[in-house]
């Protein structure tokens, strides 16, 4: 959907980060827009289906995520008002990738919602807004010369790279804060063998995106994107290793 938008309103072009760093299907020529719609179409109606079955089962709190989120995926960078484009998309994305997947998976697992499971939730989804807010810094000038207003433009380069180590931060707090209060055992601390890569990314984040790149990198002209990525990376799989950990130890082995 992201794609078939910005293609449709002229911003997917050959000079575009979005061509040059993946194939592009309506760009590179892999399809044209029907087809695109039509394949579209045909997930769209199979998650449909799961989610009225879903909603079945979980009644009306899950018929309004469902919707909400249907909202979401259509309007991120589509008509009538895209939210990306007026510097909502990073919110969404925090929205979507935290209280609503995660939130809404355990509420149809366990009947209800607890606050500290919107908590639970936070670590995980701000590491996947570092990247999309990685990414969006590394398009400013394109966005900018498009008039497509992401938060990073709108907060300036600088405030949005310190937007990112706020982040960061705020992945490790909120998990050592749910460790302490006694919602999850220390194996959720797994994730402190990601602070290495942690470092190696506040300190990109921290200065501006080098005029020309480094020798043997890859990925240019992408620079912050690729940081927050790998360090996401390393984060999430650590963070949802000690989740199944504590799960085996506990239902398991019988231990905490």
């Amino acid at each position: 959907m992201n794609d078939f938008w910005d293609s449709r309103h002229g911003l997917d072009t050959p000079d575009s980060y979005r061509v040059n760093y993946g194939p592009h299907p309506l760009e590179n020529g892999m399809m044209n827009s029907r087809q695109l719609l039509a394949g579209t179409l045909v997930i769209l109606v199979i998650a449909g289906a799961i989610g009225a079955y879903l909603t079945l089962l979980g009644g009306w709190f899950v018929a309004a995520l469902a919707v909400l989120g249907g909202a979401i995926l259509v309007l991120y960078a589509g008509d009538p008002f895209p939210l990306k484009y007026v510097g909502l998309g990073e919110l969404a994305v925090v929205i979507v990738w935290g209280p609503m997947m995660i939130g809404g998976t355990y509420y149809l697992l366990a009947g209800d919602l607890p606050g500290w499971v919107l908590l639970a939730s936070l670590p995980y989804a701000l590491g996947v807004t570092t990247v999309l807010f990685g990414k969006h810094i590394d398009k400013i000038d394109f966005d900018s010369r498009h008039r497509i207003h992401t938060l990073p433009i709108i907060l300036g380069e600088r405030n949005a790279r310190a937007a990112v180590v706020v982040m960061m931060a705020l992945m490790y707090l909120s998990t050592l804060a749910l460790v302490a209060a006694g919602q999850f055992s220390l194996w959720l601390l797994l994730v402190l063998l990601a602070l290495p890569l942690a470092w190696t990314t506040l300190r990109v984040f921290s200065a501006p995106k080098p005029q020309t790149p480094p020798a043997n990198y890859a990925g240019w002209p992408l620079w912050f994107v690729g940081f927050a990525f790998v360090h996401n990376r390393r984060f999430g799989s650590l963070f949802v290793l000690g989740l199944l950990l504590q799960v085996i130890a506990k239902r398991v082995l019988g231990i905490g």
